[in-house]
């Protein structure tokens, strides 16, 4: 009975009239309300996919950035003294790479050139 009461006034604070459309009439009801709820679910999954995708590459980047930084310090360490400034700002110039791999290889490569490291 509440509901007819709410129905005529058409005063609701959720009204269905407007968040969900009608249903088709006829034979194609099922399927279209098949199709809607697939399209909707498969919304759900592609938006979270790419959440999970872009906390994968923030995680991800945290490592890096850690990594990088275990590298350096162990360059500084075994250099046993303070490396020179040129060697200093060749690292500040460095640009970004693709791989974690690639940064410590050019780090490494850097150390060696200045004589920080042995080379192999």
């Amino acid at each position: 009975m509440a509901v007819e009461a709410v129905a005529d006034t058409g005063a609701t604070d959720f009204d269905l009239a407007t968040t969900v459309p009608p249903a088709p009439t006829g034979s194609i009801s099922a399927p279209a309300e098949a199709i809607a709820v697939v399209t909707t679910l498969l919304a759900q999954a592609i938006g979270l996919a790419m959440q999970n995708v872009v906390s994968q590459q923030q995680a991800l980047n945290t490592v890096n950035n850690a990594i990088t930084a275990k590298a350096l310090s162990l360059v500084l360490a075994a250099a046993g003294e303070t490396p020179p400034k040129a060697w200093l700002d060749e690292v500040a110039a460095l640009k970004p790479v693709d791989t974690t791999v690639q940064q410590l290889a050019a780090l490494g490569g850097l150390a060696r050139e200045f004589g920080l490291l042995p080379r192999p």
